[in-house]
């Protein structure tokens, strides 16, 4: 019996592969393994005994707890019970275990005293009516088949009852059964088996971004930013497992973008989220982002349906105004008119005389003006023709740009001009005077050369084409009385320099003369 032990215990910390699911093989350690810390582990169990024989010991129920802070999905994860070294049975996990929550499963026949609250009886049927249960192991798998062991417990065949394991003592493996594990006096209290919800009917259809800054004693719609949610089906439907996010996708989750819903929408109802969960009211960037719904655990990605980009309403012509769905056009556009919080939304723009909420302090406007509702300016009724000055009798009105214009017909633009000297005559353009271009009407000859232009009376060049090509290079042209000039100060300025040199330099001129003349004379 002895020798039987230590082998359970062994067994109790092998990874076991299984090679069907009756029977499994385990090779045998000869030395105690380490210890394993997982997130999630078995915390109690009870097993019982058909008229006290111990080969008849089975497993009731069992509980698991996530000591970890973050949610775990338990899917690809099992419980199985085996006895004498065969799978006997297998509990597959399907479910979310919260953080720091525990949960239960037990036997259809199972749910007594020990435990009340959250018990899945689903699980573990397979467990009723088998033999020698001695071991019980917690394993998951990965993406590629392989399994390993997170919790090992070898029971020992004379035991049964319920256990729960020692404060402190996880990942004890000493191979004493009572080191880990104690007799269950108190009721187990458990939480749920958790499953994300992955998709709701419920729609968002109005988004209120940047409300207006209103008195203290006002208590409108359009006092603070808020979101409408619509149930288009024809019963209650619960909102208690959704979740408002505000933001965009990887932003980290706070209690101002993360908002956990509660109570239901009637059927075909609307309902409006205004406040944060801690009760403070909402906030929603006015620069534009998007608006969904989702698990309120923030498992998975965004429900279906439910993403709305809204664009941005920090201008000050959208305060007040909601970015809405509307049904009739099956499109989102903006709106000034808010309904109610259980209404559907309204677009209604404000006829010219309505005064809007928020201009309703504004200077009023004259009898024949009416105020944009974009601009909140006054803007005359009638055309904008209506009071200008009437235009002269020899005018007429530009269509274009309002203003007063001569007439050109009967040569009635030309009637209170100047009249123009002898030799002119008047552009009909621009009815200015222009000189007429006859040859005797006084212009100075052109050069030779130069010829006069007829459209402009200015001479210019003739071109080089009307002029037979010269046998010598071109000689330059220019007043001979002005060269002669040039030459006469050239030699003027040359003598006075040379003159001014004689002068400074007069000594050392006399001592090369008298050495020259020594020269000579030798």
């Amino acid at each position: 019996m002895t020798l039987f032990r230590g082998i359970l215990f062994v067994i109790a910390t092998l990874i076991i592969p299984l090679a069907d699911q009756h029977v499994v093989s385990a090779e045998v350690s000869t030395t105690t393994p380490d210890a394993y810390y997982s997130p999630v582990y078995i915390t109690s169990f009870g097993t019982n005994s058909s008229d006290g024989a111990v080969q008849d010991v089975g497993l009731q129920f069992f509980q698991l707890k996530n000591n970890g802070s973050s949610h775990i999905n338990l899917t690809n994860w099992s419980v199985s019970a085996y006895a004498s070294n065969s799978l006997v049975c297998k509990a597959e996990l399907n479910s979310w275990i919260l953080a720091g929550e525990s949960v239960i499963s037990a036997q259809e026949s199972v749910i007594d005293s020990r435990t009340n609250k959250n018990v899945d009886n689903e699980l573990i049927n397979c467990m009723q009516n088998i033999n020698n249960v001695d071991l019980i192991l917690l394993k998951s798998s990965d993406a590629f088949g392989q399994e390993s062991v997170h919790d090992a417990i070898a029971i020992p065949p004379e035991k049964s009852g319920a256990y729960e394991r020692r404060s402190g003592a996880l990942s004890a493996r000493t191979g004493d059964f009572a080191v880990d594990f104690k007799e269950l006096k108190s009721t187990l209290v458990a939480g749920e088996w958790y499953r994300p919800l992955e998709d709701t009917p419920i729609k968002i259809v109005e988004v209120m971004p940047h409300s207006r800054e209103c008195s203290p004693l006002e208590n409108t719609l359009g006092c603070q930013d808020y979101v409408k949610l619509y149930n288009p089906l024809n019963e209650v439907w619960p909102l208690e497992k959704l979740r408002l996010r505000i933001g965009y996708a990887g932003q980290n989750v706070t209690s101002s973008n993360a908002i956990v819903l509660g109570g239901s929408l009637p059927a075909g109802g609307y309902g409006v989220i205004s406040t944060k969960t801690n009760g403070d009211a909402l906030s929603i960037t006015n620069s534009g982002g998007w608006i969904w719904l989702e698990d309120m655990h923030g498992i998975g990605d965004a429900l279906s349906g439910t993403v709305i980009n809204y664009p941005s309403a920090s201008s000050s012509s959208k305060t007040g105004w909601s970015w809405a769905y509307d049904s009739a056009t099956n499109d989102w556009q903006w709106t000034s008119k808010l309904s109610s919080g259980n209404l559907a939304p309204v677009f209604e723009m404000p006829s010219q005389d309505q005064a809007m909420d928020s201009v309703s302090e504004l200077k009023p406007c004259r009898p024949d003006q009416y105020r944009n509702p974009l601009t909140n300016r006054c803007k005359l009724k009638d055309s904008s023709t209506s009071k200008l000055v009437d235009c002269a009798p020899n005018q007429f009105r530009n269509p274009l740009t309002n203003r007063c214009k001569l007439t050109s017909s009967g040569g009635v633009s030309g009637s209170s001009l100047k009249p123009c000297k002898a030799g002119q005559f008047r552009n009909p353009e621009t009815n200015r005077c222009k000189s007429l271009t006859s040859s005797d009407s006084g212009l100075k000859p052109c050069q030779i050369g130069w010829e006069r232009n007829p459209e402009t009376n200015r001479c210019r060049k003739v071109a080089n084409a009307s002029f037979a090509s010269a046998s010598h290079p071109v000689q330059p042209y220019g007043d001979s009385s002005k060269q002669y000039g040039e030459w006469l100060i050239f030699s003027v300025v040359a003598s006075l320099a040379v003159g001014y040199g004689i002068w400074e330099w007069r000594s050392e001129i006399g001592e090369s003369i008298g050495k020259l003349k020594q020269f000579i004379r030798r």
